[in-house]
């Protein structure tokens, strides 16, 4: 079987996984300023929470959710600046989460939403589930 979080899933060549805050530090920042296609995991468990895309920057992106998951924390889970915010900050908060991307500047916008659901996709295929937070999920039981 496919494995979500390998080095190369789903016909891509992933980053190494980094925990968010490192992703999207102010001054030394390690996701790119490109865009591409991401993917969440929790910290030391199998699949993944979350597939996701950005047309203009990955590093702006995972910003918005670092931002909305500040928003959470504080008590205010809105959808925005992120729709999957809130329940990345509840298996952050059990578990903390890690973020892994593939940078492509040079594919058109149809193109990439293609392969952001074709990744979907494949993850449904065959974990036989949904990423935790794909399409409004929330926090699993434990």
């Amino acid at each position: 079987m496919s494995d979500p979080q390998a080095a190369r899933w789903g016909g891509q060549k992933w980053s190494s996984w980094y925990k968010l805050p490192d992703a999207v530090a102010a001054r030394a920042a390690l996701a790119p300023a490109q865009a591409g296609i991401y993917r969440i995991r929790c910290t030391g468990r199998s699949g993944l929470i979350y597939i996701g895309q950005s047309g203009r920057s990955l590093r702006t992106r995972l910003r918005q959710l670092r931002d909305g998951m500040k928003d959470a924390e504080a008590g205010r889970p809105q959808n925005a600046p992120h729709f999957a915010a809130p329940c990345v900050y509840a298996h952050a908060a059990r578990w903390g989460v890690e973020v892994s991307w593939v940078a492509l500047p040079d594919i058109e916008k149809r193109e990439r939403f293609g392969i952001e659901v074709d990744l979907i996709a494949l993850y449904r295929r065959t974990e036989k589930t949904s990423p935790a937070c794909q399409f409004a999920g929330v926090l699993e039981p434990p």
